[in-house]
């Protein structure tokens, strides 16, 4: 122990002097200090906030702390689909059918949005495939009468796709259904 009350560990790698990788992203970035042991103290706070700094976004030193107590995950749509193994519309049917009464509504929305995620292009030029899933779920997952579901659906799923902006974190066809039919027939 130090004086401080500060254990060091005997170094037992090279210390950095040019680059540094970055444990959470692993990109490698200009070291800004003469040297760091990796072994003992990096801090790596202060280290993240000297990153930040040299970038255009102001970052607080308590977001840099929560970023690295609880990491963020993201996993791209095609390898959720991909884990469900599904490919096209057919799949996405089949999948659908067969875990209804098995997943969470959840889980199901969760999946037909990443496949419509993906797919959109395709679904700009064709997408009446997608209104006998979409009833399907809905059916199943809310209390909107099929009578309402026939005559409102097809006509939605053409609006929706055209003013599709995929810059939007939160778009989700059938939530954005249900906030349609209750803005149009509660009021």
């Amino acid at each position: 122990m130090s004086k401080k009350n500060v254990r060091k560990i005997k170094c037992t790698s090279n210390c950095s002097t040019d680059y540094v990788i970055n444990p959470l992203t692993m990109l490698v970035s200009k070291n800004q200090k003469e040297n760091i042991c990796t072994t003992n103290q990096v801090d790596f706070i202060n280290f993240f906030s000297n990153m930040a700094s040299n970038c255009n976004e102001k970052v607080s030193r308590s977001d840099i702390i929560k970023n690295m107590l609880f990491p963020s995950i993201n996993f791209n749509h095609k390898y959720i689909l991909k884990m469900y193994n599904i490919s096209n519309i057919d799949s996405l049917k089949i999948w659908t059918e067969n875990n209804i009464n098995q997943k969470s509504s959840n889980t199901i929305f969760r999946i037909i949005n990443c496949w419509i995620n993906e797919n959109i292009n395709d679904l700009k030029l064709f997408n009446n495939a997608l209104f006998d899933i979409i009833k399907l779920v809905l059916i199943k997952f809310t209390k909107i009468k099929e009578s309402i579901i026939n005559k409102e659906l097809l006509n939605f799923i053409d609006y929706w796709i055209n003013k599709y902006d995929e810059n939007n974190f939160n778009l989700n066809l059938i939530t954005d259904f249900k906030n349609y039919l209750s803005k149009k027939y509660n009021d």
